[in-house]
């Protein structure tokens, strides 16, 4: 195994205020630098402050995780979670199929090597977790998985289920026969190897019909990483979402003050040359409303109304069926990580480059609620390189960022230096200087020796002809050559850049599962890098 690093910026365009922050600035907006070892206590300090239930929590979570399968050494964490001073390292995803993409395992791989460095530093209790989005309602995102065939080619599964569940909460959807489908495109897409039998059964195991897709989710990313003992949280575990209802309550109460707050740091940012992530109006509620699909609840006068539905609630109607039924809501994007924070002893939280922004509209709004801001830790990312694409990089020295944002240009620039295009136009210029050359000798010849003249003549003739032949033979050679390497260059691409996209937005982890087995995990734990904001680059 060979790592290497790049400069995320050589492979990207990331947003200006993604690239300030990896530079360690915009302390101003969100109140550290993540890379400042200081930092951590501090929080923690301010945690430290707080009251949490963790003993009710420990309780809902590890009934939850066992639900889920979770290992020992997950069991484990679970059970320094309720230690008074014990602390959390979150990330989240939605609960795509296959755990798809694979900057899910990057997410969740960073969470264990900051919870094991903030651990050493602080010399307390850290527990990785990862959040399972399952409120979240936007099916179109988790259906499908991608997968790379032998040619380099895209092959997307995408489970097509009987009812179209779009607009319900993921922590509702249940599996039905189009998952055997889904199985079956997988199976199709995935290589012949020592690994894929097992891989498969225990796959089809976790995606059946009448399993909830939370929970095909869960199992997956227990069979992968579950020797690191990352804790899942599912806000849908049984009785999680009583911890929220404050949160819940006073956004209820209290939307006018929360919207202009946000719409003070969003203007900040506008003004400061960064974008907004999030644009909404203020009529909308930083909370959904299950019923039972995910509704927005919008204000209208003095009431609430569901949008795209005629029922009305009061705001004691709506605080009422928060502290008898808080399950029937859910926080959006803006909302979701402070009631997180407030429910859990969160030190950090690893994002993306979308989610960082969204951290840096919100961070007024912890301080609002009375809830510690966490360190806001960029995730690791990768790009694996299999073997046989490392030889044909090295084979043509071929620049990764170069590959990724301009493909013809790096054809070009081997084929330059391999092929020369002035080889078969060398023959033209010696047919010329020839021609002139003998066209003197013959013209000397012509009276004095007119057999000799003719002579020349014929094998001037010949001459060109046999020049012309090899100038097209050149030609040929050289655009099989050509095109010979530029197909190695393009799968080499579509291997490393799929689609044009960073590989770790776009492949299932499965992909790699079964192409190389469970240890892959841990070259992948091995090669991410965290501390410095950098790409990092496994070779296999």
């Amino acid at each position: 195994m060979i790592n290497f690093y790049l400069d995320i910026a050589r492979l990207t365009n990331p947003t200006r205020l993604y690239s300030d922050y990896l530079k360690g600035g915009l302390s101003d907006i969100f109140r550290c630098n993540f890379l400042d070892s200081k930092a951590a206590g501090k929080i923690a300090a301010d945690i430290d402050a707080k009251d949490y239930s963790r003993q009710e929590l420990y309780g809902i979570i590890l009934d939850g995780n066992r639900r889920l399968g979770a290992s020992e050494k997950t069991l484990e964490n679970i059970e320094r979670f309720k230690q008074p001073d014990a602390l959390c390292v979150f990330a989240g995803q939605q609960t795509s199929f296959c755990a798809n993409p694979m900057y899910v395992i990057y997410k969740a791989l960073t969470t264990v090597k900051l919870a094991r460095r903030y651990q050493e530093s602080l010399g307390r209790p850290v527990v990785p977790c990862f959040w399972m989005a399952t409120d979240d309602h936007d099916f179109e995102e988790v259906r499908s998985a991608n997968f790379l065939e032998r040619s380099g080619d895209l092959k997307t599964a995408k489970y097509e289920p009987d009812n179209d569940p779009s607009g319900f909460p993921i922590a509702g959807i249940v599996l039905d026969n189009g998952v055997h489908k889904f199985c079956e495109v997988v199976d199709r897409a995935l290589i012949d190897t020592e690994f894929k039998r097992p891989l498969l059964d225990s796959f089809k195991e976790f995606y059946s019909p009448g399993k909830k897709l939370s929970e095909a989710f869960a199992g997956v990313f227990n069979k992968f990483l579950g020797e690191w003992g990352i804790i899942l949280i599912d806000p849908n575990f049984l009785g999680l979402k009583e911890h929220f209802k404050h949160i819940f309550k006073k956004e209820i109460l209290e939307h006018s003050q929360t919207h202009v707050l946000y719409e003070q740091r969003s203007m900040t940012l506008l003004n400061n040359g960064y974008h907004a992530q999030v644009h909404k109006t203020g009529e909308n509620l930083n909370l959904f409303y299950h019923n039972p699909k995910r509704l927005n609840l919008a204000i209208n006068g003095d009431s609430f109304n569901l949008t795209g539905s005629d029922e009305k609630y009061t705001s004691e109607e709506l605080q009422k069926t928060v502290e008898k039924s808080p399950d029937r809501f859910s926080s959006n994007v803006l909302l979701r990580p402070v009631a997180q924070c407030a429910a859990f002893p969160t030190l950090c939280q690893v994002v993306g480059l979308s989610e960082l922004a969204y951290f840096a509209q919100i961070e007024p709004l912890f301080g609002f609620f009375d809830v510690p801001f966490p360190v806001v830790y960029p995730r690791a990312g990768m790009t694996i390189i299999e073997p046989q694409i490392k030889k044909t990089l090295y084979k043509y020295e071929l620049d990764l960022p170069t590959l990724k944002n301009n493909l013809e240009r790096s054809i070009g620039e081997v084929v330059e230096k391999l092929f020369p295009s002035e080889a078969a136009n060398n023959v033209l210029s010696l047919n010329q200087c020839l021609n002139k050359d003998l066209d003197g000798f013959a013209e000397k010849m012509k009276d004095s020796d007119p057999e000799g003249y003719q002579h020349i003549v014929k094998y001037k003739i010949h001459l060109d002809f046999e020049l012309k032949q090899l100038q097209k033979k050149l030609k040929s050679s050289n655009k099989k050559r050509h095109d010979n390497l530029s197909e190695q260059i393009r799968r080499a691409s579509a291997f490393l850049f799929p689609g044009g996209n960073l590989q770790e937005r776009m492949i299932s982890p499965l992909y790699y599962a079964n192409k190389f087995g469970p240890e892959i995990f841990k070259q992948i734990y091995d090669g991410l890098e965290i501390d410095k904001p950098v790409h990092s680059v496994l070779e296999l």
